[in-house]
């Protein structure tokens, strides 16, 4: 680390102590990260040690015992995410059976639930899992950097939540949940250091401003951490800096109303990770020559997570913010309905550069520059059934602009370099563009929701929701450089014409900011693209849930979802190649159970699933017209999704818990489809397997802890995750191939008085894996994990 951003970190986290340590009262501390002083936990497994509390949810917008809703729900509490290391929504990972993340070569991660994922990294692609906080959705992936910090729970919902939930959760959605403000003083944080110098501070400060009024404000600071190293230079790679900050103020003037106003925000100057470059697999063979030699005599990076390289000379510091504020009104219009309101306004910033190719040289990489304002209203009244049953009845809307642009710098790739003569040998360098789109998505719905007992153990359950998105696109390819883009687009232009019978000129001389995507045969006039999708669909889920004992649920659900269509922010030399996908539907059908064993010292949900799925949105690919095969979004007519998941929870005895979890999912293209490869081959997609869709997944989380004297205890624990191999493509392939991996954590430490001490490591066995890897321009590149971390953290309550 440099001396001023050394010294920019220590006055960062003397701050943050100094404000934690303001409050004299006890209180239960709050992390987001490592590890914190511990808290209750609330997994939908069971209680941890002795504690054998009922876990509330909100999933259906009430207050619930999870064991009573009939549907896939996973909570974990704050401590149990501290406990598994979850410090982001893709952490998740380690301990919700049937969610995955892997990251993308354009600084995207993709989350996936149950097989059910988008593979698009454009800024304005609404993800199939929506992140939630307290119940407003965060709308696009890049968002969501921030989510977890101070929680009370985070509730995990599988299968399509198109009723309650809105538009585009096909595959389920991750709703974090704050802690709130306390009615007495208190305040907690704590300190981490761990491997390659990377130190975390946080902290928060909560309690009664008056008699009707509270508040809590929290803060993370990360800072350190370049994990990576080149292998060619020595050089690092990967320093977090991050700032993360939220205010809660809620407002009870009255029994029958309340207010709560969260405003919270991030911002992120830490490096962006470079891929581990592996191969090389040149686009065009005949342009080998042109490349620079050193470039085609690349080594490839050894078996060690740290090994990448990267463009030297480049700052790979992002410039990523997000401001989030949101307001809830709750008003007991009578002493059976209630009126709740949520206004939300969202603001992200991104500019990041991203390299590509895993090289020094300029194969690929990108600068990303992107702005997103989100606004979301929702109302909804909701009421019982004069006692048996309820109701709920309401709207939303929502209104996004997204500014999306990528600078593509690919100098020294194969399709940089065009022979324009060999005598005189002429040869024409396109050192990038820049491709830009701007897009305005308008959704409205309306929803409802009915549950009615049928007898004393028998519920019959139907929600139902109309959505109509209106998404506006302008989509525009550009030199912005030199010109000899332009001037290339201006010759190719001209051939295809004369190809196609046309031999009077076009006319068209564009500059350096006029558009250049090819328009259709016969004329292939170069132009912008303007285009509106506009969209409809009925969403709903009916249920049936029977409680056996007071301690087992059975439940049966079906439902249907839809994620609304979307344009691409993608390389374009045609037109056509910013074709948009339509609309995906998945109608589910799901059974499970919830049980309580042995005197409830077992807990036990089980569920299995089918989907069946249409119009899956996806990366495919296009042959281009000048370049090869190039990436676009497909609609993949028919497919489906089958399997099972058991997560559980053992304490057999004291203080000893025991969580396993694990997941099986099959996923198959039904039918015919055909598309191209990595390799720019026809294929038949038919009877293959999703990309990046493990069958199987897993993990075992343990821990004991036990009196060591008085009021102190000391704790051990481990999680285990493991991940099946999966590819990320259709066409299984080694190149593609990202084979299964297991991934070991480990904690201990002691606790005393609001204090805690603990010792973690991740990754202990410093297991060399990667969670994806696919073609880049002309190299083949890996998405690497973290490697060996080791560190401690002191935490404390007051």
């Amino acid at each position: 680390m440099s001396n001023k951003a050394l010294l920019g970190t220590v006055s960062r986290i003397t701050l943050g102590i100094l404000a934690a340590a303001t409050a004299t009262s006890g209180a239960c501390a709050q992390s987001a990260g490592t590890v914190a002083p511990p808290r209750p936990p609330a997994q939908t497994t069971a209680p941890a040690d002795d504690e054998t509390h009922d876990i509330i949810v909100t999933a259906q917008k009430r207050s619930e015992r999870i064991r009573d809703v009939g549907m896939s729900i996973q909570a974990l509490s704050s401590q149990s995410l501290v406990d598994a290391g979850v410090a982001a929504p893709q952490d998740l990972v380690k301990v919700v059976p049937g969610f995955a993340s892997n990251p993308t070569p354009y600084g995207a991660n993709v989350y996936t639930l149950r097989g059910i994922g988008y593979q698009e990294t454009t800024l304005s692609a609404a993800p199939t899992v929506t992140v939630y906080s307290d119940e407003v959705p965060i709308p696009f992936s890049p968002e969501t950097l921030g989510t977890a910090l101070d929680l009370e729970r985070v509730e995990v919902l599988k299968g399509p939540q198109g009723t309650l939930y809105g538009q585009n959760s096909t595959g389920g959605l991750i709703n974090f949940i704050a802690a709130r403000p306390t009615d007495r003083l208190s305040a907690g944080g704590q300190v981490s250091y761990g491997s390659f110098d990377a130190v975390d501070v946080e902290g928060y400060l909560s309690g009664p401003l008056t008699d009707t009024l509270k508040a809590r404000a929290a803060f993370k600071v990360s800072e350190g951490g370049a994990w990576q190293k080149s292998y060619t230079t020595g050089a690092k790679l990967g320093e977090r800096d991050l700032l993360n900050g939220r205010l809660l103020i809620d407002w009870n003037p009255g029994s029958r109303f309340h207010a709560s106003l969260n405003i919270s925000g991030w911002r992120d100057h830490g490096e962006t990770p470079a891929p581990q470059f592996f191969g090389l697999q040149v686009l065009t063979p005949g342009a080998t020559a042109l490349m620079p030699p050193g470039l085609v005599a690349y080594p490839t990076a050894p078996h060690d997570n740290r090994a990448a390289d990267w463009d030297q000379g480049v700052d790979y510091h992002r410039r990523n913010s997000f401001f989030f504020t949101s307001l809830k009104l709750g008003v007991d219009i009578t002493d059976d309905v209630s009126l709740t309101t949520l206004t939300s306004y969202q603001r992200f910033k991104r500019d990041q550069p991203v390299e590509g190719d895993g090289t020094a040289f300029e194969d690929y990489s990108t600068i990303q520059q992107g702005d997103v304002k989100t606004w979301y209203q929702e109302a909804r009244l909701a009421g019982t059934f004069g006692g048996r049953g309820n109701w709920m009845l309401g709207g939303n809307y929502e209104h996004d602009t997204v500014f999306d642009q990528f600078r593509i710098l690919d100098k020294d790739g194969s399709l940089s370099h065009v022979l324009l003569s060999a005598a005189p040998l002429v040869i024409l360098n396109l050192p990038g563009n820049f491709e830009r789109t701007d897009q305005t998505i308008s959704t409205g719905a309306i929803f409802g929701n009915v549950e009615y007992p049928v007898t004393s153990t028998l519920k019959l359950q139907g929600s139902a929701r109309y959505t109509r998105t209106t998404r506006d696109f302008f989509g525009q390819a550009f030199d912005g450089v030199n010109g000899n883009t332009a001037f290339f687009f201006t010759l190719l232009q001209a051939q295809l014409r004369a190809a196609y019978g046309v031999f009077t000129p076009s006319g068209q001389t564009p500059g350096l900011t006029d558009c250049l995507s090819l328009g259709a045969a016969p004329t292939f006039l170069m132009g912008c693209r303007t285009d509106r999708l506009k969209e409809d669909n009925v969403s709903w889920r009916v249920g049936l849930n029977w409680k056996a004992s007071k301690d087992t649920l059975l439940y049966a659900n079906v439902s249907q979802g839809y994620k609304a269509g979307s344009f691409p922010t993608i390389i374009a030399s045609t037109l056509a190649e910013m074709d948009p996908v339509t609309q995906e539907r998945v109608t589910a059908y799901e059974a499970g159970v919830k049980t309580s064993l042995f005197d409830r010292t077992f807990d036990l949900t089980a569920a299995a699933f089918y989907y069946d799925y249409k119009n899956k949105q996806t990366i495919g690919r296009y042959a281009d017209i000048a370049f090869g095969t190039l990436l676009k979004l497909i609609n993949v007519p028919k497919s489906r999704v089958a399997g099972f998941e058991v997560a559980a929870a053992w304490r057999p005895v004291p203080g000893l818990t025991i969580s396993p979890v694990i997941s099986y999912i099959d996923t198959k293209v039904l039918g015919s489809f055909r598309n191209f490869d990595y390799l720019g081959q026809p294929q038949d997609f038919g009877g293959r397997a999703f990309p990046l869709v493990p069958k199987v997944q897993g993990s075992l989380d343990a821990q004991y802890r036990w009196s060591i004297g008085g009021d102190a205890k000391a704790f051990l624990g481990g999680n285990l995750a493991v991940q099946g191999k999966t590819w990320s493509g259709f066409i299984p392939n080694d190149n593609e191939k990202v084979p299964a991996y297991t991934v070991l954590d480990l904690r201990a430490g002691v606790e005393k008085d609001g204090w805690r001490f603990s010792v973690w490591g991740r990754n202990v066995t410093d297991s060399w894996y990667w969670t994806s890897a696919t073609r880049i321009n002309d190299a083949l590149v890996r998405q690497t994990g973290m490697p060996r971390t080791i560190g401690a953290t002191i935490g404390f309550a007051y």
